[in-house]
């Protein structure tokens, strides 16, 4: 039997605004504020972290899963969720979206 994982409050937000600034040089239907800072963020992380990112959310994928699938790694796919699960949470902190201190 397989196992149900559920998505934090704030993941449909934090991977829409990531998935605007891989695949967008410039928006004009949504905040500004949020996609310079999501674009500002994705520069500021590791090297392999900013591929990583890239690549899940690039145009190739319509869903966020299949970015996982398709990444070429050594990874379970279990250990790719959690990666992109912490981005995603140093995301939501840095972006005032949740409170560093909140619990999963």
């Amino acid at each position: 039997m397989g196992r149900i994982r559920l998505f934090m409050y704030y993941t449909p937000v934090v991977e829409h605004f990531l998935r605007m600034a891989v695949r967008y040089d410039r928006v004009s239907n949504a905040p500004q504020d949020w996609f310079r800072f999501a674009k500002y963020w994705i520069d500021t992380q590791s090297e392999s972290d900013r591929e990583f990112i890239k690549f899940v959310f690039s145009y190739k994928f319509f869903e966020t899963i299949e970015g996982l699938n398709c990444y070429e790694s050594n990874t379970p796919l279990f250990f790719k969720r959690q990666r992109l699960a912490a981005l995603e949470k140093q995301f939501a902190i840095d972006g005032g979206l949740i409170d560093e201190n909140e619990n999963n």
